[in-house]
């Protein structure tokens, strides 16, 4: 099976299982995960190369994908052109981390400045800022209840309400920087998905508890079971056991 260059979520793997977008910060494209041949190069001609790119996100359509830099720039791309749609400046220094809701419609940033912006990825525009009590280094975003997900370095993560930013749940796994999060849906119930110092751990985010941890591994949410990179890079595809066989 086809190994990514860089771990994820800076390597997303596409529903099919078949495409990769993967970006070194100079370049971003989707590849086929076979043969790594280039299926759409995307345009970076609006991005400073010595700005590191924030880990990327993608809606659950795959319209979209969203990325932020280290000045402060936030990109749009449409996912199947690799046409960039929008480049704003976001925030003042570092845009560590960026969302975006299951229906694209909406993109969380957060930076080194302590805000936390909600854009329209229609416009590009931000309509919301929240100031935010320190600073994040993942999120994750749910535009049907409104509510964020933040990380922190030393592995906090905080539910918040948008757009007030009022805390509403409270969670901690490793001691570690919090590298993903994503909101799961599955029998309708919404869970969390983290991953921080190579655990990876389901949360039941009103309840403020961790359901399931497990160890040595990276991840992201494809919309229908969890996929990790494991300490060796390789891929391999694990239903959460909290909703059964998928």
């Amino acid at each position: 099976s086809y190994t990514p260059e860089l771990p994820a979520p800076y390597a997303r793997y596409l529903k099919d299982g078949t495409r990769v977008i993967k970006t070194n910060h100079t370049w971003m494209r989707m590849v086929d995960a076979k043969t790594d041949a280039t299926l759409v190069e995307y345009d970076l001609s609006m991005h400073d190369e010595n700005a590191s790119l924030a880990p990327l996100a993608i809606d659950e359509n795959e319209h979209y994908v969203v990325s932020s830099d280290a000045y402060g720039m936030v990109y749009v791309w449409d996912l199947p052109t690799g046409k960039c749609l929008h480049a704003v400046k976001g925030h003042a220094g570092w845009a560590r981390a960026v969302a975006i809701d299951a229906e694209g419609d909406t993109i969380a940033t957060t930076g080194l400045d302590k805000e936390l912006k909600i854009w329209s990825t229609r416009t590009g525009r931000c309509t919301d800022t929240i100031t935010l009590q320190g600073g994040a280094c993942a999120l994750a975003l749910d535009g049907n209840e409104g509510w964020a997900l933040l990380g922190r370095d030393y592995g906090e993560i905080l539910l918040l309400s948008l757009p007030d930013g009022a805390e509403m749940g409270h969670m901690r796994g490793a001691y570690e920087k919090v590298e993903y999060l994503q909101f799961v849906e599955r029998k309708d119930e919404l869970y969390g998905l983290s991953c921080s110092g190579g655990e990876v751990r389901l949360w039941d985010v009103l309840g403020d508890r961790c359901l399931k941890t497990v160890e040595g591994h990276r991840c992201w949410w494809d919309g229908k079971g969890a996929v990790f990179i494991d300490a060796f890079d390789h891929t391999l595809r694990w239903p959460l056991p909290a909703f059964g066989a998928h």
